[in-house]
């Protein structure tokens, strides 16, 4: 069962997600896809799909050596050796075949990463669901991110952090030249004072839909303090990820 996680977390989520402002603590092991990505030191965010495959951003990865990236699973605190802890190699990278980098302002910004080893689920470990329409997020849909801090790549925060996230339109986000079909825009505040760079680069941005978590977007760019966003839009490569991580 894809986006689940123990009943402490979903209670969490649910109740006090909505007093969320600049972004707090989770509960320990309560988003048990949420992946560190490290590159020789400069990480990410990512998550998981199935045993073998996740999700990050093409722009963590693009360019990459496989050998040069690990993966780690199950964590709360980065700095502590916690037995929930489990790490794996990348086997290979499938940047999505349309992305151009900055040149086209990071649009299309979404990789795969196939595992050495397949996962083994427990309640540290688990796989996020993936929306089932097209239209799956609508306007002011309230999604939490998560994440270490690792935008910046300081990587200010030792626990995981959650900070809810708004689904907004275009107009309010104020970009011109946004696509939708691929992007989300969201963000915390409209008086841009609250402090929102809790999320790491690639990771993901997760809805509550029917019982069940469910991947909708990941963290892009302009993801800043400021706490307006841009999301790569899950839902538009639902398909390309399913042909993927089949074979």
């Amino acid at each position: 069962d894809c986006g689940l996680t123990s009943t402490d977390g979903h209670k969490y989520a649910r109740v006090v997600s909505s007093r969320i402002v600049g972004g707090r603590q989770v509960v320990p092991h309560s988003h048990p896809w949420q992946v560190l990505l490290n590159d020789r030191g400069k990480f990410c965010g990512a998550t998981v799909l199935n045993a073998k495959w996740i999700v990050t951003a093409a722009h963590c990865v693009n360019g990459s050596n496989p050998q040069n990236l690990m993966t780690e699973f199950g964590i709360h605190d980065r700095y502590r050796v916690e037995h929930s802890r489990v790490t794996r190699t990348v086997k290979q990278i499938v940047v999505y075949p349309a992305y151009n980098g900055k040149s086209t302002r990071w649009v299309h910004d979404i990789a795969l990463l196939e595992l050495f080893e397949p996962l083994v689920f427990s309640p540290y470990v688990r796989a996020v669901c993936l929306p089932s329409t097209k239209d799956f997020v609508r306007i002011n849909d309230r999604t939490i991110v998560t994440g270490w801090g690792e935008t910046h790549g300081t990587g200010n925060f030792r626990y995981l952090r959650e900070v809810e996230v708004p689904i907004q339109s275009t107009d309010q986000c104020g970009l011109k030249d946004i696509n939708v079909a691929t992007t989300l825009c969201a963000g915390l505040c409209k008086n841009s004072t609250c402090d929102a760079c809790q999320g790491d680069s690639g990771g993901p941005m997760i809805l509550l839909r029917n019982g069940s978590w469910h991947l909708v977007g990941l963290i892009s760019w302009g993801f800043s303090c400021a706490g307006l966003g841009v999301y790569t839009k899950i839902s538009y490569y639902a398909d390309w990820i399913a042909k993927t991580i089949q074979h």
